[in-house]
């Protein structure tokens, strides 16, 4: 009874056909938005629309890379699928610079800024930023600190978006990672959120993300991997509660402090 209970609970709250928000506009009303839904960025004719704002010239010319790509190519290589439609040109994500360290478990949950935990229940491609990917949204569990809706939205840099004959392609760096809707997310977020209501985040895929997929599969950061006491856990949600006794605030001086030489 109880294994039919959480079936159906998971079926309601991690609906594959739902979808992220169409726009989510930035934190500064003069910038165009974090996030475009591919409906919204990409209109009938298959040509990009204004939504894009300032990323609209940067994805036109992902798109004359990719059919430069598409002329190198014939019909000889070893391609199938949506990634065909790719001809082996794809959008990568800004590889962002960090000033703090992020190479043990305590360090990265201590130098996190945010700290999510929770279960992907829907999923959308489109532009975050220019880039394409999956915009997720997770219900929260766990977060530290906890914002204040229970749902936030968390880019993932994979995509494959075919629009007849274009399409937009990206590939997280550094990880084999594919989360889906119903799979768990632990995430170390670094900066603040990227939207003007604080619940949109993107961090490295491959350092800053953690995954354990429907079906049980652990897919960590090496941080936590090379954790001998981490090692030992089976869910992600043992790993979460596990490193959040680890964090560490560090001490921020208050205002009125004066620095003398």
């Amino acid at each position: 009874m109880l294994a039919l209970f959480l079936a159906l609970f998971l079926h309601a709250v991690a609906d594959p056909g739902a979808e992220s928000p169409a726009i989510i506009p930035s934190r500064a009303a003069e910038l165009p938005p974090v996030w475009v839904r591919a409906d919204h960025a990409i209109d009938d004719r298959g040509e990009l629309t204004i939504a894009l704002g300032q990323f609209r010239d940067e994805v036109e010319q992902y798109t004359s890379a990719q059919r430069e790509g598409q002329n190198r190519h014939t019909t000889t290589d070893a391609v199938s699928g949506e990634d065909a439609a790719c001809h082996g040109v794809f959008l990568s994500a800004p590889v962002a610079e960090r000033h703090m360290s992020r190479d043990t478990a305590d360090e990265l949950v201590s130098n996190a800024r945010t700290v999510l935990y929770g279960r992907a229940i829907a999923s959308s491609q489109g532009f975050y930023f220019g880039t394409p990917g999956t915009l997720f949204t997770v219900h929260l569990d766990t977060a530290v600190p906890r914002p204040a809706a229970p749902e936030v939205y968390i880019f993932f840099p994979y995509a494959r978006i075919v629009r007849d004959d274009r399409a937009f392609c990206s590939n997280p760096v550094g990880t084999p990672a594919r989360p889906a809707v119903g799979d768990q997310f632990l995430v170390f977020v670094m900066t603040d959120a990227d939207d003007s209501e604080g619940r949109t985040y993107q961090a490295d895929a491959a350092r800053e993300m953690a995954f354990q997929t429907a079906g049980g599969q652990l897919l960590l950061p090496a941080a936590l991997q090379r954790d001998p006491q981490l090692a030992k856990l089976t869910t992600l949600e043992e790993i979460t509660h596990a490193v959040l006794k680890r964090r560490v605030t560090p001490l921020k001086p208050a205002p009125n402090w004066i620095l003398k030489p």
